[in-house]
């Protein structure tokens, strides 16, 4: 846990130290600590961070939004006025140090760099919210938000049971299938998955110098291993985004460098621009790593929210999870070897 003293979670912090498991981190000041939450989370999977209401929530901020943008899981548990204190600030109008306005007023801002907000007032259910913001930022890759009144601390509640997984964000497409005969909304999911990836194995097949364009959703999402196979089945080159630069290790057979719009070097938009098809898989469509770049065609399988995006000419496919036609796109690209002997020559003409 990455933290910051403050009055409202010092006694928090010391149960930390002294009655748990876990490892306290100290950062110099808030945002520092949301940095280190959000860097952990990335390469771990999850991170918290621990600050004080008001003044250091406020300072964690532009942290949290990074992690919320590039959707990495932190929780961040803030620290806040106890019971008593709060009816005294909102019936009786008394003012208690690093506080804004009301006592909710960390929630109400950090609702738009958080997936999931809950404020713990009751150690009764305290357990159940603890674990509904903690599965959900397992779920969705994203930040949550849990606000304990500092009343909290030494008052008893149920242990954890079990362990947290993510839950289900999508049905297999299996199960769909199954269903698509009697279900129409079923129907829809499996003809948009079939099309999306029909489409895209029609246009690779007459490709005549295809490559991969790799973002970092499949790292979020888990997928490098069959973007590794596809590379391998394939035998196409491959350019990474920025973001998504570490994706897949440099020494990977095929690597050609990192593409991105007008910042690309020179001898990696060599390769790119003598490519017929660009297939983008995990690319987010920014207006830096889209920057300047006029290729007629850029076909972009991109999660983002779960949220399958395949440009295919002027045509958009929408509102499809990742999860639901990642193992059928990768099943039919796989084994359609390209053409040539070197990469490079290949791509050089």
């Amino acid at each position: 846990m990455f933290a910051v003293p403050g009055d409202y979670t010092s006694e928090l912090l010391q149960i930390i130290d002294d009655d748990s498991t876990l490892h306290r981190i100290a950062a110099c000041n808030e945002l520092n600590a949301a940095y280190a939450a959000d860097g952990y989370a990335r390469y771990n999977g999850l991170a918290a961070l621990s600050v004080t209401s008001g003044v250091g929530a406020l300072s964690a901020l532009n942290g949290i939004a990074g992690s919320w943008t590039e959707m990495h899981p932190v929780v961040v548990i803030v620290g806040t006025l106890s019971t008593t204190s709060a009816l005294e600030e909102s019936a009786a109008g008394r003012l208690f140090h690093h506080q804004l306005q009301l006592r909710d007023t960390d929630v109400g801002v950090y609702r738009y760099v958080t997936i999931h907000q809950e404020s713990v007032t009751d150690p009764a259910v305290a357990p159940e919210q603890i674990d509904a913001a903690i599965t959900a930022a397992l779920t969705w890759h994203r930040p949550v938000l849990i606000q304990i009144a500092e009343d909290c601390y030494r008052l008893p509640c149920r242990a954890p049971e079990g362990s947290l997984t993510a839950a289900p964000r999508y049905t297999d497409l299996a199960t769909l299938r199954s269903l698509a005969p009697e279900n129409k909304h079923a129907h829809q999911i499996v003809s948009a998955v079939d099309g999306v990836v029909d489409a895209i194995a029609s246009r690779w097949a007459t490709a005549q110098k295809p490559m991969f364009w790799l973002g970092h959703e499949l790292a979020i999402y888990g997928l490098q291993g069959q973007a590794k196979r596809l590379l391998e089945g394939t035998g196409a080159p491959f350019v990474t985004s920025l973001l998504g630069k570490s994706v897949l290790g440099e020494q990977t057979s095929g690597f050609l460098g990192v593409h991105e719009g007008v910042f690309t070097p020179a001898s990696t938009q060599g390769y790119v621009d003598e490519s017929d098809l660009l297939l983008a898989l995990g690319v987010w469509n920014t207006d830096i790593n889209m920057l300047g770049d006029t290729r007629a065609e850029v076909m972009n399988q991109s999660g983002g929210e779960f949220l399958a995006r395949a440009g295919i000419a002027a045509n958009q496919h929408r509102g499809l999870a990742a999860g639901q036609f990642a193992d059928h796109r990768f099943a039919l690209l796989d084994g359609r070897r390209v053409t040539g002997q070197a990469i490079k020559s290949r791509i050089r003409g």
